[in-house]
């Protein structure tokens, strides 16, 4: 089983030598929660399909596991409840925009 790194967003990143490290950076899980990460993560900055190592899991690896899943059940039961109510995703695209804009005239006055 391959591990790899999951995505994340402000990680820092270096190469020394032949190595790339990745440690930490932030983790969007759904809409609402951001995780800081504190993983170190390395792999063979020369080939393409060289696999990751995990130097350091981090305290966050577990959590984030966690809430991804719960994210991703949230989510199929709300595409669910969208199919049984007929909405498309145009419709609450236009719903957006449309509080967007309402927003947006609430701070030009």
């Amino acid at each position: 089983v391959s591990l790899t790194p999951p995505p994340r967003i402000g990680a820092c990143c270096a190469v020394a030598g032949k190595v790339l490290y990745v440690l930490g950076g932030t983790l969007e899980v759904g809409d609402t929660k951001e995780l800081a990460l504190d993983d170190v993560w390395c792999r063979d900055a020369r080939k393409k399909d060289a696999p990751w190592t995990r130097l350091v899991g981090g305290t966050m690896s577990k959590r984030s596991a966690h809430w991804a899943a719960e994210e991703s059940e949230n989510e199929d039961e709300e595409e669910d409840e969208e199919e049984d109510l007929g909405s498309t995703s145009s419709d609450s695209d236009e719903t957006a925009g449309e509080e967007e804009e309402v927003k947006r005239d609430q701070w030009t006055r």
